[in-house]
């Protein structure tokens, strides 16, 4: 499980932006929106914490909020090939590293290739998503449309 400040730092990074100025309170520089959104998606999809702790830590957001900002990158991410190499890019620096290292050791059981909480890309959207298994071939996102809930 990855935690919230983890992603805050690698998204901060990779954008050029300070971790405290993606999580303060009130409106930001349009510099910084994007980068907050891609960091609530990426705590949305890995941080498997309440959406209500989500929005707290980012700057006391509403719940709503917290969801459409995570809607936007996922949509956004569909046509932008340049966002979602960042959402990749993203995602494989804050992999547990002992999830890839099983995914990657070659003659390793059939079984054990890519263990509970690794990454794997969602079988319709193509985004890395941390698997409950290998029965869990969809991201969150995905089944819920699935079930026609979206």
């Amino acid at each position: 499980m990855t935690d919230l400040t983890q992603i805050l730092k690698v998204t901060a990074a990779r954008f050029g932006v300070l971790p405290e100025a993606m999580t303060r309170r009130g409106s930001l520089p349009k510099r910084l929106i994007r980068p907050r959104q891609v960091a609530i998606a990426l705590a949305m999809r890995l941080a498997r914490l309440p959406v209500r702790v989500i929005a707290a830590e980012f700057g006391g957001l509403s719940v709503s909020m917290v969801r459409l900002s995570a809607r936007k990158v996922d949509a956004a991410s569909e046509t932008d090939p340049s966002l979602r190499a960042i959402l990749m890019e993203l995602l494989k620096k804050l992999e547990d590293p002992e999830a890839a290292r099983a995914r990657r050791r070659p003659g390793a059981p059939l079984g054990s290739r890519v263990p509970p909480g690794s990454l794997r890309p969602c079988m319709c959207c193509r985004l890395p998503f941390p698997s409950e298994g290998a029965h869990n071939r969809l991201c969150s996102r995905c089944r819920w449309k699935s079930e026609g809930y979206a």
